[in-house]
């Protein structure tokens, strides 16, 4: 079973590993401990169009797993998830509220993953989509190589 989010139909976010995957295109980008963490509090409290409330934001990112942080910390790590979502192309993804804390622009379509909503981003074997496609493009060069193979033995045949 996948623990994530798909982002308008067409983008995954492992929850486990904080991977983003492109539909087709495989895996795009790995976010860091306290950007993911971030991510998940972001993408858990929008189910609602709730806000993640600075104290919410805290708490998950840091808190939880012992840690202590600042407004600072905070505000970095917002900054470097948007400029790292800007980069895959989810623009102005996440929203500030002033006074309040952030939340996910209205204009994203956000679903929690299930067994039937991320089917389509494994294969029949239960591989992740990227693993097949790598499997793939290695069975094609291995194609490609003998193809090759073959047509310079016929050129030393043909040759002799």
């Amino acid at each position: 079973m996948l623990n994530g989010f798909i982002i308008n139909n067409n983008m995954l976010f492992d929850s486990e590993q904080f991977t983003l995957y492109a539909l087709h295109k495989g895996k795009i980008a790995t976010l860091s401990g306290t950007k993911g963490r971030c991510m998940l509090c972001l993408l858990s409290h929008h189910h609602n169009n709730e806000i993640s409330t600075k104290k919410a934001l805290f708490y998950d990112i840091w808190e939880k797993h012992g840690l202590f942080s600042t407004d600072s910390c905070l505000l970095q790590t917002v900054y470097s998830l948007r400029k790292d979502l800007n980069q895959i192309g989810l623009t102005s993804f996440v929203t500030t509220q002033p006074r309040l804390g952030y939340s996910i622009s209205p204009s994203y379509y956000i679903q929690q993953a299930n067994d039937e909503a991320s089917a389509i981003w494994y294969s029949e074997d239960g591989l992740p989509l990227e693993s097949r496609r790598e499997e793939s493009e290695q069975t094609d060069l291995t194609v490609f190589s003998s193809a090759i193979n073959v047509f310079k033995s016929a050129i030393n045949t043909g040759a002799s």
